[in-house]
């Protein structure tokens, strides 16, 4: 019951809101967002706000750098940035597949001989890249051919029944 009233899931509210949103609206003007739920991020990480407002602040952040980056979409379409394509094709397989990888990649980032800031930024990097690399890995290899091979199978052209009136014509009855 604990996640079926867990505010964590406005989150997905909201981007079921921004993705219809986004389809009807032109987000260019929010790109300001972006920058904005960056540095309230930011704050929330660092604690420089009251403790109360901490975990809102990073939703409120996390909704922003999205309506932002929305806002930024389209003005960097076509600019060759092929990589954050291949990561936004490979997005549901680096979701599915994130956590398995991050499972025994935590037990060996835990060996760096780092601490603090600089061990969370080497291990943060590293679990970035190690995710996005096997998300596309696995999309290249299961996620794309087998939608290849669904669309194949249900994307076929439905063959046209012909009405009673046209049977009957070309029937000759």
């Amino acid at each position: 019951m604990v996640t079926y009233t867990s505010p964590f899931l406005l989150l997905f509210v909201a981007g079921i809101g921004l993705a219809l949103a986004w389809r009807r609206f032109d987000f260019a003007p929010l790109i300001g967002c972006l920058p904005l739920g960056i540095v309230l991020l930011v704050l929330a990480a660092l604690k420089l706000v009251p403790a109360g407002w901490v975990v809102p602040l990073f939703y409120v952040s996390a909704i922003l750098t999205v309506v932002g980056t929305l806002g930024a979409e389209r003005r960097f379409v076509g600019r060759g940035l092929p990589l954050f394509g291949q990561i936004g094709d490979a997005s549901y397989s680096i979701y599915l597949s994130h956590t398995l990888v991050l499972i025994p990649l935590v037990t060996v980032l835990r060996k760096l001989l780092l601490q603090g800031w600089a061990q969370f930024l080497v291990a943060s990097t590293i679990a970035v890249v190690v995710c996005a690399v096997i998300g596309i890995w696995i999309y290249r290899l299961v996620e794309r051919p087998m939608l290849k091979a669904m669309r194949r199978r249900f994307d076929r052209p439905v063959a046209k029944r012909p009405t009673p009136e046209i049977a009957t014509a070309q029937s000759g009855v």
